[in-house]
Parts: C-alpha cells; structure tokens; sequence
C-alpha cells in the first residue's frame, strides 16, 4: 500500500473524537485547564456523590454533574448540562 493509499489514522481519530464532543454541545473543543489540549472523553459521575444544589435550593436529588476526562495528561473537569445552568440562571 502506498502513502497514497494509507488511511490518515490521526484524521480518523479527531473525526470519532469530534463525534463523541458533538453529543456535548456544552463543552465540544473544550481546552483543558491544566495542559491546553482539546482531547477529551465525556461521561457521567457517581449519581450519590455528584450532584450540584443551588445555595439556598431545597432539592431532592439537585442537577446531575457531567464530567470530562482529557485523553492527554487526565485532568477531570465537572459541569452541568446547558439545560440544568438555564433552570439555575432562571430561578436566581
């Protein structure tokens, strides 16, 4: 097979990244805090331990935090969906 020919491997691999950003509009390219990279995975934390209540908000189970892991040095980052901060600005 000639270079011609070969896959672009790193192309491949930014194209599946950008899908798995793309389900996360909140934070798709988000730069990592702590080495500049753009390379993450995006997921869920612990449901019992992960949990963000407004001060001052008497709530059951408060808004679910997502978290964020990047692919290069491991710094995990926490945030809240768009729809959650929108009920938050809301109710302020």
């Amino acid at each position: 097979m000639t270079d011609k020919q070969a896959p672009d491997l790193e192309a491949l691999a930014g194209a599946a990244e950008d899908a798995s950003a793309a389900s996360d509009p909140v934070n798709h390219k988000c730069v990592c805090p702590s080495c500049g990279s753009t390379r993450s995975k995006y997921g869920v934390l612990g449901i019992k331990h992960h949990t963000f209540i407004p001060e001052g908000k008497i709530m059951d189970f408060g808004y679910r935090a997502r978290g964020a892991v990047c692919l290069d040095c491991g710094h995990l980052r926490h945030y809240l969906n768009a729809d959650d901060v929108k009920k938050i600005r809301e109710d302020a």
